[in-house]
């Protein structure tokens, strides 16, 4: 019988070692807590003098260890087990690991002439105390063969699952079950409890049926069922472990990359044509610029267009525009950018569809499946539609809105509430209307720009100040630059949404700031008069000092 090596005496590790020499295999063993060799040395092991010392004479080396990083460190690090092996060493990991961790050490393995299955352990710590175990093996028939007698110490249920890999697979598939079926089981006894079962009863008629499972059945009557529903931390990082295991697993089964476009992709956007589904369009934006491909094959191969540039342009050269195949042809194509472009060859020549008027900044385009010269755009400002392929419009008054920055509101009755508007400038709107509703008339630019906060002065709210910075008297319909500078110098530099507000403490005072650059020397200074406040305006003096330092 040849020896055994065995790495990490943990909750799992330490009784299955144990078992092993209770069943009278020799037994080498190796943890980084000395205790635990200590405890495994009080039933017959034999102490290792590290890594090295388990791998030298052992024909499996058994490594039991919290995460890939331990394993991966344990087996292939430089001091590891695969520096110290002879061709004809068997390496068995009985961790939950990643595939892509086990396929790359079983690799490694065979290229040194070592033998290396991956057997992962099913139920619990129990179990292994007792030696009833079960075990997802991936290995060749032959590697198989030759760890059995081990398994067999250890547990009474050992699955051959396939070649090297496939028993961490099967215990990723099996842990998503298990975990699946507990968070199944509280939501189901929860819901029993609000509806006034009596648990005891509702438990023997789910386990009668199909709908009961191990955890219900196994797990949960020690535990939940026995009144203790408290979370524990090590029991929550082993639940997310395997499920970060799982989604890791499963994505590049789910997410296949998409054919010949360029990586590092920073604001895709992409469109299938309805009524030819394999055909595709991508505008994405890479470090190199916005560019736009096209693939007939459902995105195995992809073309790049030379295209004309205008529809690569990003609204606001942020996000990129919303692309539409008509839904009959797949030869036209609509982009929503700054103008929304219309393509009828399938993206190789443009021409604009929609400007200005109409909206700014087009967002997303609707065009209805049944007759294809029904169309809607929005942009910043609201909807536009056309009934007759483009030829006319209506305007987006039709359908407003507005995208509004930091609302503020004032004192006046009925109150007004003010904010910047995303490409629209600033408004503020009352809160009621003179005609039984709130309608346009009732929105009046208050002379901020976009983005910037519109705030009214506490003392008078036919004042708003905002920007960088302004001061709208609603009286004479007048706005006055009241910035530290009047004409903003190339030095000058101010955040374009800088707050602005008022001090509740002194309602009259609202701080501003910004700063100075030194742009010759590329230095920044921030001098005394970089950060100010304004004086707002009272009631009794229509226009304030510009600004005052601090």
């Amino acid at each position: 019988m040849e020896r055994i090596g065995f790495v990490g005496l943990g909750r799992m590790g330490r009784p299955m070692a144990s078992n092993l020499v209770r069943k009278g295999f020799q037994l080498a063993a190796y943890d980084i807590n000395p205790a635990a060799i200590r405890a495994l040395e009080a039933v017959g092991a034999q102490p290792a003098n590290g890594v090295p010392g388990v791998v030298e004479g052992s024909g499996v080396i058994v490594t039991m260890l919290p995460s890939g990083v331990e394993v991966e460190a344990i087996v292939a690090g430089p001091d590891g087990i695969f520096a110290h092996a002879q061709p004809g060493q068997l390496v068995m990991d009985m961790s939950t690991i990643e595939p892509r961790t086990t396929d790359r050490l079983a690799a490694e393995a065979a290229n040194r002439g070592l033998a290396f299955v991956d057997a992962p352990v099913g139920r619990l710590a129990s179990h292994a105390d007792r030696g009833e175990s079960l075990f997802m093996v991936g290995g060749t028939e032959a590697d198989f063969s030759r760890v059995l007698p081990l398994l067999q110490a250890m547990g009474t249920t050992i699955h051959h699952c396939g070649p090297a890999g496939s028993g961490t697979r099967t215990k990723l598939v099996n842990n998503l079950l298990a975990i699946a079926s507990c968070q199944l089981n509280a939501e189901a006894l929860a819901l029993s409890q609000r509806l006034g079962l009596d648990l005891a009863k509702t438990l023997e008629v789910v386990h009668g049926t199909t709908a009961t499972n191990g955890q219900l059945k196994l797990n949960w009557p020690g535990k939940v069922l026995a009144g203790d529903t408290a979370p524990a931390l090590l029991a929550a990082n082993r639940i997310l472990r395997p499920v970060l295991l799982v989604a890791e697993t499963a994505e590049p089964l789910i997410f296949t990359p998409v054919g010949t476009l360029p990586t590092m992709l920073i604001v895709p956007r992409a469109a299938v044509a309805p009524s030819r589904p394999q055909r595709l369009m991508a505008a994405v934006h890479t470090p190199q610029g916005t560019q736009f491909y096209q693939t007939d094959n459902g995105g195995e191969v992809w073309t790049l267009l030379k295209t004309d540039e205008r529809p690569t342009q990003r609204i606001a050269m942020g996000d990129l525009g919303d692309i539409q195949y008509d839904p009959k042809n797949a030869d036209i194509v609509y982009v929503a950018s700054i103008v929304t472009w219309k393509s009828t060859d399938n993206g190789k020549t443009w021409t604009g569809f929609r400007g200005a008027p109409g909206g700014d900044d087009y967002q997303q385009i609707w065009i209805n499946p049944s007759n294809t010269d029904i169309i809607a755009i929005s942009s910043d400002q609201g909807a536009i539609i056309t009934v007759n392929g483009g030829q006319s419009f209506s305007s987006w008054y039709n359908q407003p809105t507005a995208q509004m920055y930091h609302a503020t509101a004032d004192n006046a009755f009925p109150y007004r509430v003010c904010g910047g508007q995303q490409e629209s400038g600033s408004a503020c709107v009352s809160s009621r209307g003179n005609d039984g509703m709130i309608t346009f008339r009732e929105w009046h630019p208050v002379g901020v720009e976009e983005y910037g906060y519109a705030v009214p002065d506490p003392l008078n709210a036919d004042i708003i100040y905002g920007g960088k910075i302004t001061r709208y008297d609603r009286r004479i319909a007048q706005v006055q630059n009241i910035a530290p500078t009047p004409v903003r110098p190339a030095d000058f530099r101010t955040l374009r949404t800088a707050p602005v507000g008022f001090s509740t403490v002194t309602p009259g005072v609202s701080p501003y700031s910004g700063k100075i650059v030194d742009v010759a020397p590329s230095v920044m200074s921030v001098p005394p008069c970089s950060t100010n406040c304004c004086n707002a305006a009272r009631p009794s003096r229509p226009m304030p000092p510009r600004m005052s330092s601090v």
